[in-house]
């Protein structure tokens, strides 16, 4: 099914353009972005416009649509293709090519240039935005909720990973990279505690989705 949808998004772009992997949600979640399909070509719809992350009531809404989809974040396009839009719509591409070869100068720019996501740098603004559905199971492991989803839970829905041992603990997640590191946890419900080399991350499930803006915010990063 993946391969089948990435070579629909091949001929969809042969003509040029940019084709993204549309998922049909199968449940409501207010953290993914959406894509909101317009009429249909020959290979791929066009896209009418980007969701970002909707509430849990307009998440619920755009699931009753037909024409709305999951991003994906698979994007298809020709070198040249993309080479153009990142010319017209990010502007700190140009100093690249004109500086292409000069490893010391390549590496003093991109510390530089603005960090921003192909969807905001590209997607949104180029008027070649294209999208296939696709078929295949898909999940967005940008959050450590979807990861806690997927884990084998205990009989009180706890994620252990790791020597970790529960007393009267229900719906938490610690996850322990160190596996010769013991863990007790006692009276514990909703707790994410994440520990790892460089960081250890404690935290109420629901606050789990912050994590990137306190990160900012913290000086930590």
């Amino acid at each position: 099914a993946f391969y089948k949808a990435i070579n629909k998004a091949a001929l969809a772009i042969e003509s040029g353009g940019v084709c993204t992997l549309g998922i049909k949600p199968d449940n409501f979640n207010s953290d993914f972005g959406f894509i909101q399909a317009g009429r249909k070509e020959k290979h791929a719809y066009k896209i009418d416009k980007f969701i970002e992350k909707p509430g849990l009531t307009k998440a619920k809404s755009l699931l009753q649509k037909e024409n709305c989809f999951y991003n994906s974040g698979i994007f298809i396009a020709k070198v040249a293709f993309l080479r153009e839009e990142y010319r017209k719509f990010y502007p700190d591409c140009r100093f690249f090519e004109k500086n292409f070869g000069n490893q010391k100068k390549l590496e003093e720019l991109y510390r530089k240039i603005e960090s921003s996501p192909f969807d905001k740098a590209i997607m949104e603004k180029t008027k070649q935005a294209k999208t296939v559905k696709a078929g295949f199971y898909w999940q967005d492991f940008g959050s450590w909720q979807t990861i806690y989803s997927l884990f084998k839970k205990d009989r009180n829905r706890n994620v252990k990973k790791g020597s970790v041992f529960t007393d009267a603990c229900a719906d938490n997640f610690i996850f322990m990279s160190d596996s010769g590191k013991k863990v007790i946890a006692a009276g514990l419900k909703d707790v994410f505690f994440v520990d790892t080399p460089q960081y250890a991350l404690l935290a109420h499930k629901n606050s789990v989705k912050k994590i990137k803006a306190i990160l900012k915010k913290s000086r930590l990063d």
